[in-house]
């Protein structure tokens, strides 16, 4: 059902009305209904909704078979004028469909406005840079000028720019070539080894700043300040990250390729080096602006709303911590993204702490009302994490801690802290595990010196040190794993402590 879906959203109901779509009141209109109403989402809501619970797995298919095809030949008269379409997306569609049209008209021998239209797409596919299309419609031409209505002149012009633009095309396949593959070191491989990462963004960089001098296309530009930006982050230089960035943003933001995505990523990197760089202010400023331009309740709305609550942890802003959090989580439409769902339930359980600790004012609490928490219940609502070994799920042992130290439950505490010690000597003994170690080392010793912040302060002073110069790092660091930065919480476990000395 999921394609009909999508089908349905892209297509408004005013569309199929203006097309006349559907001739009659019959069962794909009704299946369409259904779905842009809501309810129906899957097959069993279509039998029982459409068929009262009684159809044959055969009759449904072929339903759903003829209403997709139906909106696909209708995605071809959709109204691209409007705003969420850039004016080089805008165009692109329009070349595309063209491309089509010609296909179609020289197949039922219309050949004059074929290629009167060819040569239309091509001048705009020329002006756009849309390289895979000028090699398309090129083709087509070059053949037509070069044999079936012989013009000389044209047949060698449009001969020397398909082959002009195949090299181009090379560059840009080389170009998403390289970045595929970075993306899979980050995303996929969770690799460590980060000296071989370096030597290969070396490599990728310095071939592909040549093509970026010689051909300026969307391309090859996104991609290439993208991996760019890559290589400063991971070498912890984060103004040449920002100044790719700057770069990026300002290339994107021109008329004939602008595009929201585009500007979107490259405001994205700015903001997180400000953060880096301690510029908070102008981070701030250009998370907002993401905000306003992302679609509410997608992919790209909720991580922008997570770098939002980043920026409030950084800054203390406990307020807009709660704030975030409302934000992302009040809307059931979070559940089509199980692992942002679990990251922000995490997030959750560290705001919910600081709400037991009197550090969120009454204020934001009745303005962004939060649901109610209870600790067992958290820890099974993040069973991805909970079963992650590769340190991913220390900040739900240490959230669950954190909370157990504050309801002074000391004897579940004590075999917390042995869970915690025994998950650090098997998972977090690498380099880029060092803080999440040190935490835990140091909170392993509040037992050992009978939950006395003093005596405490004392026996973790060399693993503070040790903490303090392994810096905080918002670029290495996804929220999921240190959502509040150890130094910080560190302050928060001894002030715990402080209030349970003097109530006893």
């Amino acid at each position: 059902m999921q394609d009909i879906i999508a089908l349905c959203k892209i297509l408004s109901r005013q569309k199929i009305k203006d097309l006349q779509i559907f001739k009659e009141n019959n069962k794909q209109l009704q299946l369409y209904q259904g779905v842009i109403a809501g309810t129906i989402k899957t097959e069993k809501d279509a039998v029982k909704n459409l068929y009262h619970g009684k159809v044959s797995k055969n009759n449904l298919q072929m339903l759903k078979y003829r209403l997709k095809h139906k909106l696909l030949n209708a995605l071809f008269q959709i109204d691209l004028n409007q705003p969420r379409y850039s004016n080089y997306n805008r165009s692109r569609i329009n070349v595309y469909k063209n491309w089509s049209f010609v296909n179609i008209l020289l197949e039922n021998n219309a050949r004059p406005v074929a290629i009167e239209i060819c040569e239309e797409a091509f001048r705009k596919a020329t002006k756009f840079g849309f390289t895979d299309l000028q090699i398309l419609l090129g083709r087509l031409l070059m053949k037509h000028y070069g044999f079936l209505d012989i013009d000389r002149k044209k047949h060698k012009y449009y001969e020397s720019i398909i082959f002009e633009k195949l090299e181009v095309l090379k560059q840009e396949l080389i170009t998403e070539k390289y970045y595929s593959d970075i993306s899979q070191e980050y995303v996929v491989k969770k690799s460590s080894d980060n000296d071989k990462l370096k030597l290969k963004l070396e490599k990728y960089t310095k071939e592909l700043s040549e093509y970026e001098k010689q051909n300026k296309t969307y391309i090859i530009c996104l991609y290439y300040y993208k991996i760019l930006i890559a290589k400063h982050l991971l070498d912890k230089n984060y103004n040449k990250a920002k100044v790719i960035g700057i770069k990026g943003l300002e290339y994107f933001s021109k008329e004939d390729i602008r595009t929201p995505v585009a500007e979107f990523l490259f405001r994205q990197t700015i903001h997180i080096c400000h953060i880096q760089l301690a510029e908070y202010d102008e981070a701030i400023l250009k998370i907002k602006r993401n905000l306003e331009i992302a679609t509410p309740y997608k992919f790209n709305w909720y991580k922008e709303w997570g770098y939002y609550f980043g920026w409030a942890v950084i800054t203390k802003n406990y307020d807009e911590m709660v704030k975030a959090t409302y934000t992302a989580t009040h809307n059931k439409k979070l559940v089509q993204y199980p692992m942002l769902l679990e990251t922000w339930r995490i997030k959750e359980a560290y705001v919910q702490m600081l709400i037991k600790l009197d550090m969120v004012s009454e204020k934001a609490l009745e303005l962004h009302p939060l649901r109610g928490f209870r600790i067992n219940k958290f820890l099974n609502d993040v069973p991805k994490y909970s079963k992650d070994k590769r340190g991913l799920n220390v900040s739900i042992l240490i959230a669950h801690f954190m909370h157990l130290l504050i309801a002074k439950k000391y004897d579940l505490l004590i075999n917390k802290i042995e869970n915690l010690r025994l998950y650090s000597y098997r998972y977090l003994r690498n380099d880029s595990t060092l803080r999440s170690n040190c935490f835990i080392k140091m909170i392993s010793k509040i037992p050992d010196t009978n939950y006395h912040p003093q005596a405490l302060t004392r026996h973790t002073k060399k693993l503070y040190t040790k903490l303090v110069g392994s810096k905080y790092s918002y670029t290495d660091n996804p929220t999921e794993i240190e959502v509040i930065p150890y130094e910080n919480l560190w302050e928060i476990v001894l002030e715990i402590l402080a209030k349970n000395q003097k109530k006893r």
